[in-house]
Parts: structure tokens; C-alpha cells; sequence
């Protein structure tokens, strides 16, 4: 099973502790329950992901270890969605649905 991935601003060095607290230490120490010994990986967004060991966990702050880290390129192609404007509040589903599928962009058009 694939370890969950949290963001975090900064991916730490080999060896330093990776520290998770706000929303992403809510959801790993309280919904997820993640647990000393542990393995998760955590990312900065701009292709920097490093593999973890949970140390500490508790309600709303998780740490870990970073045990390696690795340089995740963007995919090719990149993926442009051009969505019409929904009717009520659906615009939200639609973003939700295309970042899911990995559009990598989304222009709202109005005809």
C-alpha cells in the first residue's frame, strides 16, 4: 500500500524531522491516526517528495523523519481544461472533478 502524502512548505534534508501541523497534522495525527514507526511522505508541491518514518504523533502535529527524497518531474503533456460556466454551484464540482483527473490548468470560459 502507498504511504498517504501531506503537503508541506519545505521538504527538510535526509536525516531532519518533517513536522506536519495546521490542517495537514489534524488530518494525519486525528483522521488518519498515523502512529510512531509509521511510513508516510510528505511533498512541497514543486516536485520535491521525501519517503518518512512517523516519530511523534498526536492531535493536530505529526513528526517524522525523512528517510530519503526524490525529484518527482511534472508529466507531459500538461493538461488544459477549458470548462464553461456552470449554472448555481457547480463550478466547484467541476474544478474538484478536473484536478482529480490531473488537469494541470482550468480556464473558465463564458459563450
Amino acid at each position: 500500500m502507498t504511504p498517504p502524502l501531506f503537503r508541506v512548505d519545505a521538504v527538510p534534508a535526509v536525516g531532519e524531522t518533517a513536522v506536519l501541523d495546521g490542517a495537514e497534522g489534524r488530518h494525519a495525527g486525528s483522521a488518519l491516526r498515523v502512529r510512531p514507526g509509521e511510513l508516510l511522505r510528505v511533498g512541497d508541491g514543486r516536485g520535491q517528495v521525501a519517503d518518512c518514518s512517523v516519530l511523534t504523533s498526536g492531535p493536530g502535529r505529526v513528526e517524522a523523519e525523512v528517510l530519503a527524497r526524490t525529484v518527482v518531474e511534472r508529466p507531459t503533456p500538461l493538461v488544459t481544461v477549458v470548462q464553461a460556466l456552470p449554472k448555481s454551484d457547480r463550478s466547484e464540482l467541476a474544478v474538484e472533478l478536473a484536478t482529480e483527473a490531473g488537469a494541470d490548468r482550468i480556464v473558465p470560459w463564458q459563450g
